[in-house]
């Protein structure tokens, strides 16, 4: 839309604040704006743009992003603005990533704009926004409107009550309160129901009140997390047990107005115990299956030619499935068959649905057999079918597999029966077919280890001699010798430990064989527990057990342990039984038992304490745990020994080592940062480079017509600073003398009439990348248009830069001065129209600084730079 085009609105008097902290930029936009008829005024900061708000009648805002660094973005300038000032506002960015959506959307709905977007784009944003804004203002009219409708809110708010009254799942609903507590606040019929809790006497009470196993099973964190992000917190089988509930449940947990949490939840325990069964069924459903002669074969749609053929179809037709592939039907099949497998294939795939077949008769190397077939589309890519799947079977051998799934629901309903202790199922002849998770845990094989072994492998080999006894009287006697009595019996782990158990047999047939199955029950724990019940009179056990280190109790004469608590089993991988009786030394590898031995004795002597940070415990299995030990020398009943408490520090050593390879890699990456942000400068550079190449090509072949070394001199301003960076040892500061310097021998020695005495007081000083470049286009524009128009060729020209700090102003002053001809006293420093000195006022302004002009007896220019711009 040119200046000319009818606008939607009427833009007389509409005046634009435009906040850019770019200059060139700002001039540009500013520029393009005005040929439209708005009146701009610009900002370079976002304080600025706030007092001139205040002070100037402004009726739309263009606000860039990112106003740079060490100054308040875009978008806080735009909070700041609202919260006094009805504004339309759209943002300017770079950035089109959903991030910076989000960010705005907050703020403003009149949008935002890529800066690369285009003319068009830009005044259609402004203009949709002139316009959203006065239907907003016209929104206001409507109040009378909107409070009926706030009516019909309250009321569909009861009906949302009732709803929430009524969902089939718990609600509860908490108030927060700082800096950490939720207290509950409601709750709905149904939670009462699942959790067994009266919500009207709950009301008020904190969550660690109501749930006393809230911090130990994460909820309270998990809670606290979803009203502090305000990101939905979702678990679908958190496992919760207290005195007064336990069992599997489905949470989410979802931060609400008035800070207020609600969480809705289902006690999924029915339906994981289920899923954990269909697991288990699956489990030996699939064994069956895989030896099921199936057959399954997949065509593409268009010509119907195989793709894949499973190892039945090639065993039932014999046919190589190689040979198969890619033909279809009318390769392998007489003309009356395979015309009516291709009209049930194309009506599988015609109809988009499961086709069934009852019965087709097909020509196999065995003679002609009837088969049951099922055919399903599969959509490919473009939703259309892609391919056809079949399933077949041969309809004989069907009712047969009908028979063994019968038999196999039958065998699974006899494991559940039992399902809460180790169920070992075994052929007549002791070979292991079926092995459930308990068994698992206390024997310590998994069912793909122990499955084809013999019963004989968890029978300790002491006891060899009497199973094969009972074996021979089992295949003697038949189905009657298995006795059905409950026996007390040791077992073998994996590990080779003894475990003591409770087994109950029992022998069944199915498919004319008869199967046995075993159920072993653990009574370690039981037989532990009265042990420890026994003991505990004496020893205060229950003190010893809770403690949270592992202790032991050795004789002081002889260093035979005499007593250790559980942590100290789990510490040593052994049960007490085995680390009492045993010498205090072979608690440690074998390299440090002597060692060890000559610590206990030193920790003998009377009132004596030791302490080793750096000591070993051999765990059973072999691997070695790092522990602090503290230990002393006490009586009981008239009896010396030494109590050592040992601390185990693994994860200590594993944070330490974890804390030193994280240095490492944070080092590793810096340096990468490093290279990569070089590599960056190298590449700017020569881009930057290839740009003055071309604009010196295009200006050799207008000849004279056209001056280009403008342009060219303002683009090897900025590629100098990223040539500095890429060769200098820091990665976002240059030296700004050596900076001036080179760009201003660059600048002279292009120009071949004149010799230029350059003289660089300026002290060595390093200086961000903007800002140098902010006063190295200052210093082109000066020192290119005194080679221009302020030399006279009868006499020297001398060039002269200064800068140095006024610490009681707290600013740097840059001085550039040249022996040339006075400047023009016509030219007007603020209000001029030439692109040169438009420049050096937007880029001084960028930097919040001031500008000076001595024009004659030759011309001096005195810039002013707040300190913290060039820090």
């Amino acid at each position: 839309m040119s200046g000319n085009e009818q606008k939607h609105f009427d833009i007389n008097g509409k005046t634009i604040l435009l906040v850019e902290d770019e200059a060139l930029i700002a001039m540009d936009e500013a520029m393009i704006l005005r040929q439209y008829g708005y009146t701009v005024v610009t900002a370079s900061s976002g304080e600025k743009a706030i007092r001139t708000v205040q002070e100037k009648v402004i009726d739309l805002i263009l606000m860039d992003i990112d106003l740079g660094r060490g100054r308040i973005d875009g978008t806080k300038t735009a909070q700041r603005i609202l919260q006094e000032h009805n504004l339309p506002i759209i943002f300017l960015t770079s950035h089109s990533e959903k991030e910076t959506v989000d960010k705005v959307k907050g703020i403003t709905r009149y949008g935002y704009v890529l800066k690369n977007s285009g003319e068009f784009v830009l005044m259609e944003s402004i203009s949709m926004a002139f316009e959203l804004f006065e239907a907003n203002r016209k929104m206001e009219a409507e109040y009378q409107e909107r409070r009926q409708a706030e009516t019909a809110l309250k009321e569909s708010l009861q009906m949302s009550d009732n709803i929430v009254h009524a969902i089939p799942s718990g609600l509860f609903i908490y108030q927060f309160r700082e800096p950490d507590k939720l207290y509950l606040l409601a709750g709905n019929p149904e939670s009462e129901r699942i959790t067994g809790l009266t919500v009207q006497s709950s009301i008020g009470k904190e969550l660690n009140d109501l749930w006393l196993n809230a911090n130990a099973t994460g909820l309270r964190d998990a809670f606290l997390g979803a009203f502090l992000t305000g990101k939905t917190f979702k678990t679908e089988d958190l496992y919760y047990e207290d005195a007064r509930l336990a069992g599997a449940f489905r949470i989410r947990a979802f931060k609400m107005p008035g800070d207020q949490l609600g969480v809705i939840f289902d006690n999924v325990t029915e339906l994981k115990k289920a899923e954990r069964e269909l697991r288990k069924n699956r489990k030996l459903l699939d064994s069956i299956v895989e030896n099921i002669p199936t057959m399954v074969f997949v065509k593409e749609s268009k010509n119907l030619t195989f793709t894949l053929l499973n190892k039945a179809v090639e065993s039932f037709l014999g046919i190589p499935r190689n040979e198969m592939i890619g033909k279809n039907d009318y390769s392998f099949f007489p003309q009356e068959e395979a015309d009516f497998f291709t009209q049930k294939d194309r009506e599988a795939l015609d109809g988009g649905r499961l086709l069934v077949v009852p019965e087709e008769e097909i020509k196999t190397a065995y003679g002609k057999r009837k088969i049951y077939t099922k055919k399903v589309p599969i959509p490919g890519d473009n939703g259309e079918p892609g391919y056809l799947l079949g399933i077949a079977e041969d309809i004989t051998k069907r009712l047969k597999a009908e028979k063994e799934l019968q038999e196999s629901e039958e065998k699974f309903r006899s494991v559940v029966q039992m399902a809460r202790d180790a169920i070992v199922v075994s052929t007549f002849d002791d070979i292991i077919i079926f092995w459930n998770d308990e068994a698992e845990r206390i024997f310590g094989y998994s069912s793909d280890e122990i499955v084809g072994e013999r019963v004989e492998t968890i029978v300790p080999e002491r006891f060899h001699e009497h199973y094969r006894t009972n074996l021979l009287r089992r295949r003697e006697f038949g189905r009657d010798a298995v006795s059905a009595d409950i026996s007390e019996l040791c077992g073998r782990r994996k590990d080779g430990s003894d475990i003591t158990v409770e087994r109950s047999v029992a022998a069944w047939e199915a498919n004319d064989q008869v199967f046995v199955t075993r159920v072993y029950r653990d009574i370690r724990q039981r037989r532990q527990a009265l042990q420890a019940l026994y003991e505990s009179e004496k020893k205060y056990y229950t003190l010893f057990n809770a403690a949270n280190d592992a202790i032991f109790i050795a004789d002081a004469e002889t260093g035979i342990i005499i007593d250790a608590n559980k942590k100290a089993e789990e510490l040593m991988g052994r049960p007490r039984q085995d680390i009492i009786g045993r010498h205090q030394s072979e608690m440690h590898p074998k390299e440090q038992e002597e060692y060890a031995r000559a610590l206990f004795k030193t920790s003998c002597t009377p009132k004596k304490r030791m302490i080793h940070k750096e000591f070993e415990v051999m765990h059973k299995d072999g691997h070695h745990t790092p522990v602090e030990i503290c230990s002393s020398i006490i009586t009981i009943e008239n009896r010396s020994v030494i109590q050592g408490i040992f601390r185990d520090i693994t994860e200590r050593k594993k944070s330490e080592d974890a804390l030193r390879k994280s240095n490492e890699e944070l080092e590793g990456a810096l340096r990468e940062r490093e290279f990569l942000l070089r590599e960056t400068n190298h590449r700017v550079k020569n881009n930057l480079a290839m740009i003055n190449a071309f604009i010196r090509l295009k200006g050799s072949s207008l000849g004279n017509s056209v001056d280009l070394s403008d342009l060219e001199h303002r683009i090897n301003t900025i590629q100098i600073v990223h040539e500095k960076l890429y060769m200098g040892n820091e990665i976002s500061r240059i030296d700004f003398r050596l900076y001036i310097q080179e760009l201003l021998k660059n600048i002279f020695s292009s120009f071949s009439g004149h010799y230029v005495k350059l003289t660089n007081t300026i002290r060595t000083l390093s200086l961000d990348t903007k800002t140098a470049v902010s006063l190295g286009l200052i210093i082109n524009e000066i020192a290119t248009n005194a080679i221009k128009h302020g030399f006279p060729s009868d006499r020297e020209a001398e060039f002269t830069v200064d800068m140095h700090r006024d610490k009681q102003r707290e600013t740097y002053i840059f001085t550039i001065a040249n022996s040339g001809c006075p400047f023009p006293e016509s030219v007007d420093q603020a209000n001029t129209k030439t692109l040169g000195l438009q420049i050096i006022n937007m880029l001084v302004e960028q930097m919040e600084g001031t500008i000076e002009i001595k024009k004659k007896p030759h011309p001096v220019f005195t810039l002013r730079i707040p300190e913290s711009t060039i820090t």
